[in-house]
């Protein structure tokens, strides 16, 4: 009989710790922090692309071809899928949806995290919106 009670009070003290660990450390989250870490950089790379591709052809690639312009123009070797770009009178930006749950959890109720690399404050960051971003001036919340 006192077996067993030596053995219900080890698994009392450790399986809540293994729970903690195990949330603590949560792989599916870390991995999406780590996709979403290498893709902002190369958000940066792609936005820098679009400032080079500015100052040689004194504006903007057109929407409907900016990855073409950008890679035969050799700016950049290739615009990773999911990037989009919008262009406006006043600049324009680069974004993609962060994936992590991590970087959501930064933004209010119905808001969802962005990476932006925008054209006016030509800088890459996080942004919260609710709907896609647009170009323009960019709350960053980093």
């Amino acid at each position: 009989m006192m077996l067993l009670g030596r053995w219900l009070v080890r698994v009392v003290l450790v399986v809540p710790l293994v729970i903690v660990v195990a949330l603590a450390l949560n792989p599916v989250e870390s991995r999406a922090v780590g996709r979403d870490k290498e893709r902002v950089g190369l958000l940066r790379r792609v936005g820098s692309a679009v400032g080079d591709y500015k100052k040689d052809n004194e504006d903007y690639p057109p929407r409907e071809t900016w990855r073409l312009e950008l890679t035969e123009g050799q700016y950049i070797n290739s615009v990773p899928e999911g990037f989009e770009y919008a262009k406006a009178e006043d600049g324009v930006i680069v974004y993609f949806g962060l994936e992590a749950p991590k970087n959501n959890r930064k933004c209010g109720g119905g808001e969802h995290a962005w990476a932006v690399y925008s054209s006016v404050e030509a800088r890459a960051g996080t942004v919260c919106s609710a709907v896609s971003p647009t170009p323009g001036k960019q709350s960053f919340i980093d």
